[in-house]
């Protein structure tokens, strides 16, 4: 009589992914000396990848066998359940078998986050399984249809468009090399960027129309609905965002002077902004009043300079500038304010 001193191995053809309660072939490999007797030796089962092994019942290998079949009913609870083959004598246990029971794949899905997107900008893909359990997962590919070629392709998620238009993908995941799933395919539309025009400066006056359109251009591209604002108004200036009007048409009297930076923002449905600048200068218009008549003799001088009115609103500082003076009269300006002499 000799004592057993072999490793022994657990080993199966069947497919790890198995239904509750279903009956599975396993096999005992022997290792090392082979028993010149009968060989018993422990079966144990845990559940899922941690704790202790507990014994399920003995497997009697034959005398003189290197191997011995034997059938096994998994669980009928849904779960991850790792069998070995216990100690024996001298011998270590054995490597343990995994089997994956109810927690089969079924089917698929693939979402996009965000979606839709504005070119350039990255949508991540996630692949998720039916049931959403399903283990073991090994593989997740990511697929787009190449329309030139008319095929899928692999592709990485974050995936990026550099331009406007829309995608297919799909997921496959792979839980053994003999089972795999599809999922139903997707579309991600990737829109223009959002543009705002240039909007050129503008001098306005004072209660008087606004030279050009008081309405703001539209932006362009971004994902729909837009939004639209205006900051930077002088006083007595509103914006009105539905039209994207600033009001009222007419630049009232009580208009705040000056050039005011102006800051025009659009906002679309996924907090994408454009926005372009410009400055709005607020003036009274250029007014010079009619001087008073002026009456002298021939051959007499004019004692002082006679002032005239000094102009008002337009963009000081002002010039001025004299024609039709008769011979010997002289027109100037000093600080601002004309005057004549002769």
């Amino acid at each position: 009589m000799t004592t057993p001193i072999a490793e022994y191995s657990l080993t199966t053809t069947e497919s790890r992914i198995q239904q509750p309660g279903a009956t599975v072939t396993m096999t005992v490999n022997v290792g090392g000396v082979v028993s010149s007797l009968r060989d018993t030796v422990p079966l144990q089962r845990r559940t899922g990848n941690t704790g202790a092994f507990q014994y399920v019942r003995d497997i009697t290998i034959p005398l003189g066998r290197t191997q011995q079949n034997f059938t096994e009913t998994l669980p009928s609870t849904r779960g991850i359940y790792e069998y070995r083959i216990g100690r024996s004598g001298l011998t270590q246990p054995s490597n343990a078998l995994t089997f994956y029971v109810g927690l089969g794949l079924t089917g698929a899905t693939i979402t996009a986050s965000p979606s839709p997107l504005l070119a350039g900008q990255a949508t991540t893909l996630t692949g998720t399984p039916t049931p959403s359990d399903a283990q073991p997962i090994i593989a997740t590919n990511f697929q787009r249809y190449n329309d030139a070629t008319s095929r899928w392709e692999s592709v990485s998620s974050p995936y990026t468009r550099a331009t406007a238009g829309a995608e297919r993908f799909r997921v496959v995941l792979v839980q053994t090399i003999r089972h795999s799933v599809t999922s139903p395919e997707i579309t991600v539309r990737w829109h223009p960027r959002l543009a705002i025009p240039t909007i050129a400066d503008v001098t306005a006056y004072r209660g008087e129309a606004y030279p050009i359109s008081n309405q703001l251009p539209a932006a362009t591209g971004g994902i729909s609905p837009l939004t639209y604002a205006l900051t930077g108004l002088p006083r007595g200036l509103t914006f009105q965002a539905a039209t994207r009007t600033i009001q009222p048409a007419t630049v009232p009297a009580t208009a705040a002077l000056g050039a005011h930076s102006l800051a025009y923002t659009a906002t679309d449905s996924a907090g994408n902004t454009a926005s372009q600048s410009f400055t709005l200068t607020i003036r009274d218009r250029l007014r010079l009043t009619a001087p008073p008549p002026y009456t002298g003799d021939i051959g007499a001088p004019i004692p002082t300079p006679a002032n005239m009115p000094a102009a008002t609103g337009g963009a000081p500082p002002y010039t001025y500038a004299w024609t039709g003076l008769p011979a010997g009269v002289t027109g100037a300006s000093a600080a601002g304010q004309p005057w004549y002499t002769g």
